[in-house]
């Protein structure tokens, strides 16, 4: 959500002819939205019916009228208004297994509510690097990917970002320090790239797997 608004205030900037930066950092927004989601139940929300979903970073080459739901996917919004947006800078952090995130990614297969468990953290986790694994190398360099170790949800918004793992063994808030008060481009951050698989998972429960 946060991405979206971000666009939305660079394009108020934009209108009023102000050559303002913006940098943005979403937090816990790498969730996993089925095409079924996005043909069956997106359109019950009117998103696309008012000023709510971004048509302005959508390019001319996509399909507008009607937008082709089907073919929408987070990545690929992400990528859109960091193209839209290029003298600012967009990024997104995540815990590799976000227990929310799962949360949700369990209800979109199951069709229903249940309570994730360790399989479905490492499920999302497999998932979404999948999915974003396949966007990272034509991304434009404004657009940051970073995944930490753990399954935290919302890092940001909390004092656990003192201390929490940006994924490249340093603080959270030094990297959200560099970005914000140093004009400092990190780079996109993984988890796995500083430590494997075994890094991103630590401090993660994942007892009821081995059973």
């Amino acid at each position: 959500a946060s991405s979206f608004w971000g666009a939305q205030l660079a394009l108020a900037f934009e209108q009023r002819g102000a050559a303002t930066k913006v940098v943005q950092m979403g937090d816990a927004g790498m969730g996993i939205i089925s095409s079924t989601f996005m043909l069956d139940s997106f359109p019950a929300w009117r998103a696309l019916d008012g000023a709510a979903f971004p048509l302005f970073v959508v390019p001319d080459e996509f399909p507008q009228d009607p937008v082709d739901l089907g073919s929408l996917s987070m990545p690929l919004l992400y990528r859109w208004i960091a193209q839209r947006f290029p003298n600012s800078v967009w990024s997104q952090y995540s815990s590799a297994a976000d227990w929310v995130q799962a949360f949700f990614f369990l209800t979109q297969k199951q069709g229903e509510g249940s309570a994730a468990n360790a399989k479905d953290q490492l499920d999302w986790n497999i998932e979404m690097n999948k999915m974003y694994d396949a966007f990272i190398p034509g991304n434009p360099a404004n657009l940051l990917h970073m995944v930490g170790p753990g399954d935290y949800h919302c890092n940001i918004r909390k004092d656990i970002h003192w201390h929490v793992d940006a994924g490249n063994h340093q603080p959270l808030f030094k990297v959200l320090h560099g970005m914000f008060l140093e004009d400092v481009n990190p780079g996109n951050i993984d988890c796995r790239v500083t430590g494997g698989e075994e890094n991103c998972i630590r401090g993660v429960d994942l007892r009821e797997k081995a059973e």
